[in-house]
This record gives structure tokens, C-alpha cells and sequence, in this order.
């Protein structure tokens, strides 16, 4: 339990701001779009580590025009841990204020946890969860019943699947997302766990057809990035022809899409691309950094916003943008402006200055209160 915490203190703060969401008149729920959270496994843009030379794989990505937000989103997690980011997105929660190490997933209960799939069946949203994977990692399965998803589809579920090595690509995993999309009855939220891109990456393990990416010659030797980079190009155009379908559909839609973290390649490649000590503060968090975008096929009346941010405030920005705000995710947007990057390692302000969890900060005291008020003491 946080020193000073207060139930009554914590109740207080959340009356307050469902009392802010009342007077300002934001929530607008006469237009309830779809909404579509694709958590793309290991998706990264490389080049956030230092400059070189290399095949664009992110070419659609990048020339993406019309959007909500988009930008950099730091995970608490580096290489592996995905459930981790789940948490942090799904829930508003930070890991920054768990003690000690571990995956929430593996440790809480979250029947009466505040979270996405929840706050949108509230609103008469059918939710459901795609993993074209085993369903029982990470307890994906009891979680996501917990969590109140309505229905939870693994890879025993993909319509007529194609695998990129041995897991289901992003085209194959976007495609069952439109299935279930096109078979909704009401508003549908879909959180979406895709696996192309997982790790390792064995230049012998890609389609023989598939023409690899292009780098320069002096990181040529390290093949598990040009792997790497070279799925990260097929998420790419998967995304594009995503996007170019719903661009077409008549019905308000929201989709995010956002890396769960950077992928395990050759620590000596990273080394060589980044200008400052491995052990600073910095590096860790130029680690932890992932791209993400907000994008909508109707005017949401919030247009090219360029914000970095973390992914405990990412899932309240979808809540948002649909129109949708609750008290918790009133608080987070608001301490966002204050503090508008924290996760495992540290913090960011708003002038730019990162710091470690361990250099007081009142806004963030006051986070760690509530997030314990709305995991364990809620009533």
C-alpha cells in the first residue's frame, strides 16, 4: 500500500473528476464508433536508435496523413514481457507503481478492475479479444474473462490462416479482425494481440519468396535485424490495406495500432546505433520506445496530433477520441499534461526532463494512491 494512502481520499479524487466530465459536456455518446486496438508484437521503428542506412519498411506507415494522434509510446518492457504492455494499456495502470518485478496478469484478479473491454460493454459495445495464438499465455484466457471481453478468438479460431514462418501473419490476424468486424451486431471494441513479428529471427526460418530488406553494407552482417526489418515491412503493407478497408466503410471506426515493445536483436548492433552510455536513464528509455497511431475513417474533431506519450495514457486517449471519458480516465489525461511519459524506469515532464521513479514527484504519489484504490480497494 502506498504511504499515505486514503480510500476516502481516492473516492474523493474520482467524484471530482466525474464531476469535471458532467459540467465540461465532453463525453458524446450519441456517436458510438468501432473501435480497433491492434497491439502489433515487437512492432518498432529501428531508427529511434541511432541513423542508418536501410530499405524504408515503414513506408505506409510513415506516410500516413490523416490521423487522431500519433507518436512514440514507451513500454515498461524491453524485448519480451508482452502482458505487461497489455496492462498498462488496458487498464491505465502503470508498472511504474507495482512493487517489485512480475506480470500483473500472473499475480491480481481483475474482476472488478477498471479496463477497456468493461467501460465499453457499459455503453452496449459487444468486446472481443484476438490472439492467433495460444490462448492460456501469459493467462490471457482468465484475464480477459475477468475483464468482462465477451468473447476471446486464439488461433484455433483464424479463418483460413497463413503463417510468415510458424506464426499467423498480420495480414491472415487482420483479416479474421474485419471478419469479426463485419459479423458485429452493435458498436464492436476489438483488442487485437497479433504474433508475426515474435521472436527470433533466423534468416533461415522466412519464406524463400520473400526478398529481404536492404541495409548498409556496415550492418549487413547482423541478418536477425534484416529479418526483423523485413517483417516489420509486411506489417507495414498488412496495416495499409487495413486501413485502405475501412477507409471505405460507412460506419465511424477507430483504430490504434501500437508496438508492445522493441524486439531481442544483436545487443552489438544497438550499441553500435546509440550516442550515449548503455546504463543512462536515456538509453533505457530509447529502448522502451515504440511507434504508435490514432487513426479514424470520420472527423473526431481532434486531428494530426503529434504526442509522445506511454501506454498506461495511450488506451484512455482511444476512450477518449470515441467520445467516451470516465472519472479514471479524466485523471490520467489530465496528469498526462504534467507528466506525459512514465513507465518501469522513469518519468518524463513536460519540459523534456527524464527522471527516475525514485525523484519525488506529488502528481505521481497521487497516481500510485489511486491506481492501488482502483486494483485492490474499490468498492
Amino acid at each position: 500500500m502506498p504511504e499515505g494512502y486514503s480510500q476516502a481520499e481516492s473516492a474523493s479524487i474520482l467524484n471530482e473528476k466525474e464531476q469535471q466530465i458532467a459540467e465540461s459536456g465532453d463525453a458524446d455518446t450519441n456517436t458510438l464508433p468501432s473501435v480497433i486496438v491492434i497491439m502489433n508484437e515487437s512492432f518498432s521503428d529501428l531508427t529511434v536508435l541511432g541513423d542508418f542506412e536501410a530499405e524504408d519498411c515503414l513506408t505506409n506507415w510513415n506516410g500516413i496523413e490523416n490521423y487522431i494522434m500519433r507518436g512514440n509510446a514507451y513500454a515498461s518492457v524491453i524485448g519480451g514481457g508482452t502482458c505487461n504492455s497489455e496492462f498498462e494499456f488496458l487498464t491505465g495502470n502503470s508498472i511504474a507503481n507495482i512493487s517489485g518485478s512480475g506480470y500483473p496478469y500472473q499475480m491480481y484478479n481483475f474482476d472488478n478492475v477498471f479496463n477497456l473491454a468493461s467501460e465499453f460493454s457499459r455503453y452496449g459495445y459487444e468486446t472481443i479479444a484476438i490472439h492467433p495464438e495460444n490462448r492460456n499465455n501469459w493467462n490471457r484466457a482468465k484475464v480477459y474473462s475477468q475483464f468482462g471481453f465477451d468473447s476471446f478468438l486464439s488461433w484455433e479460431e483464424v479463418e483460413q490462416p497463413e503463417y510468415i514462418r510458424s506464426f499467423i501473419s498480420d495480414k491472415s490476424d487482420f483479416a479474421q479482425v474485419i471478419s469479426s468486424y463485419e459479423q458485429r451486431t452493435n458498436p464492436v471494441f476489438i483488442f487485437n494481440v497479433t504474433m508475426q513479428n515474435h521472436g527470433g529471427y533466423d534468416e533461415d526460418s522466412m519464406p524463400e519468396h520473400m526478398e529481404l530488406i536492404s541495409i548498409e553494407k556496415g550492418y549487413r552482417s547482423y541478418r536477425d535485424v534484416v529479418t526483423y526489418m523485413t517483417l516489420i515491412r509486411e506489417s507495414d503493407k498488412a496495416f495499409q490495406e487495413l486501413l485502405e478497408y475501412f477507409s471505405q466503410v460507412d460506419e465511424p471506426v477507430i483504430i490504434c495500432m501500437f508496438g508492445d515493445h522493441q524486439p531481442v536483436i544483436s545487443q552489438e548492433f544497438v550499441e553500435e546505433l546509440q550516442d550515449f552510455e548503455g546504463s543512462s536513464l536515456e538509453s533505457i528509455e530509447n529502448r522502451c520506445c515504440v511507434p504508435y497511431i490514432i487513426w479514424s475513417n470520420y472527423d473526431t474533431g481532434v486531428n494530426n496530433l503529434n504526442l509522445d506519450t506511454s501506454l498506461n495514457y495511450l488506451g484512455m486517449n482511444v476512450l477518449e477520441a470515441a467520445g467516451i471519458y470516465s472519472p479514471y480516465s479524466r485523471f490520467l489525461t489530465d496528469i498526462q499534461r504534467e507528466i506525459p511519459i512514465i513507465n518501469k524506469y522513469g518519468y518524463q515532464t513536460s519540459e523534456g526532463e527524464w527522471k527516475t521513479l525514485d525523484e519525488p514527484n506529488e502528481i505521481l504519489n497521487q497516481y500510485s494512491k489511486l491506481q492501488y484504490y482502483m486494483l485492490f480497494d474499490h468498492p
